[in-house]
């Protein structure tokens, strides 16, 4: 990333060129997602910018570049069974935000595993240590989230020292809280995902079913680190999945025309709406906007002065 920006300084185009050319980049692979993935490419971008735009591709450019990359050549790769292309993917993600590296090595774990097994070996497996998964699960989870960590680190490893890994273990570990908001909303799409794989029959562990695979690995890291909100940057690249998933699966909900499905669907796409507004509220409070708008105000590159009016220095 920095390398790009000093090219971009080198050559004296502005910060506008540079978002551009970025835009387009993440644009365009995620476009490559939708065409392997995707059965209504117009509805998963809109999911996108509903769910993830303000956050992510219009505030967190490294990181919306690294979900780009895994998404549109990654996974893309993994569906052509290409390993190569899998890796490379991956090593460019990590240069741009090291946040991807736990997807990265899922993926390519998952890849060589569901390639040199078939798939009633991996069930057998599951299904025969189902519960030593879940021992492991509990305790994880008691350890991450009621263990004094950042006690045990500095007993280990002494007083962490400004900056070093020790003192952002204990920096992300004391930051532990839990907000309801967000269970209720995983919660509240893990009932779907539950009820939308049981009715079209999906089995995670088919090699096919990769994707969903995948997306299931979100709640699991979600639930483990479920008290350290920064965790947040790693489990998105899981859960952007939904942009294609759902409305994969709600496209098969409304062939049967349930009023239960359709009501599934309506609370998905009302939920969908409000955390837009509210990641617009809160953005606008966080930048320090002098006019906090229900709405959130769209200001382009031609509006500038406008926009820089309106925020309180």
């Amino acid at each position: 990333y920095n390398l790009l920006s000093s090219i971009f300084r080198s050559l004296n185009l502005s910060f506008f060129y540079f978002i551009i050319f970025i835009n387009i980049f993440v644009i365009v692979l995620f476009n490559r997602f939708f065409y392997y993935f995707s059965t209504n490419k117009l509805i998963s971008l809109i999911i996108l910018y509903l769910l993830y735009g303000i956050v992510f591709i219009e505030s967190a450019l490294r990181q919306s570049i690294a979900i780009a990359i895994i998404l549109g050549i990654c996974l893309v790769a993994y569906k052509k069974q290409n390993l190569k292309g899998l890796i490379l993917g991956s090593l460019i993600a990590f240069f741009f935000h090291k946040s991807s590296i736990l997807i990265s090595l899922i993926i390519i774990t998952w890849f060589l595993i569901s390639n040199y097994y078939n798939d009633n070996v991996i069930k057998k497996f599951f299904k025969k240590n189902k519960m030593k998964f879940l021992f492991i699960f509990t305790v994880i989870f008691f350890i991450i989230n009621f263990m004094p960590v950042e006690i045990v680190f500095s007993k280990l490893f002494g007083e962490p020292t400004y900056g070093g890994i020790i003192y952002k273990i204990n920096y992300y570990f004391l930051d532990r809280k839990m907000s309801i908001f967000s269970i209720a909303i995983r919660l509240f799409y893990l009932l779907i995902t539950i009820y939308i794989y049981k009715y079209k029959k999906i089995d995670c562990l088919c090699k096919e079913s990769f994707l969903y695979f995948f997306y299931l690995m979100s709640f699991i890291l979600y639930f483990l680190f479920i008290r350290i909100p920064i965790m947040s940057r790693i489990t998105v690249y899981f859960e952007i999945l939904e942009i294609v998933i759902f409305v994969d699966l709600f496209s098969s909900l409304l062939t049967n025309r349930k009023t239960f499905n359709k009501l599934v669907i309506i609370c998905y796409c009302f939920l969908a709406i409000v955390l837009f507004i509210k990641d617009g509220y809160f953005t606008q409070i966080q930048s320090n906007y002098k006019n906090i708008n229900l709405v959130y105000p769209y200001y382009s590159y031609f509006d500038m002065e406008k926009a820089i009016n309106n925020v309180d220095f």
